[in-house]
């Protein structure tokens, strides 16, 4: 498959490790970062602020549950998946929580 208009894969994992260093794997620092990166109008940063945050699911689990619930709907092929894929391992991590916090039907 074709790359969808964002940075080749070893760019976006330099990047994550970048981010992940700078921030001293601080917890809320990297989440906020990834948190921050999903509202990018630009693809590549979307993707690289996804790939933040799996590892903090447990620190604002309704907010990320929306955001990539959101970015899930975006115009790039690319991200869709790469949210997609957040999502689900969201969902298995922790899938009760999950259906009490997340509002399906709100924008």
């Amino acid at each position: 498959m074709r790359n969808a208009g964002t940075p080749p894969q070893a760019v976006k994992d330099k990047a994550i490790t970048l981010i992940r260093k700078e921030c001293a794997g601080d917890p809320t620092h990297i989440s906020g970062a990834g948190m921050s990166l999903t509202t990018s109008d630009n693809a590549g940063a979307t993707e690289i602020g996804i790939a933040l945050v799996p590892p903090f699911y447990g620190i604002a689990s309704g907010a990320i549950t929306k955001q990539l619930i959101r970015v899930g709907d975006d115009a790039n092929w690319e991200v869709r998946e790469w949210a997609a894929s957040a999502l689900a391992a969201h969902i298995g991590h922790s899938r009760t929580k999950l259906w009490m916090t997340a509002s399906f039907g709100s924008s």
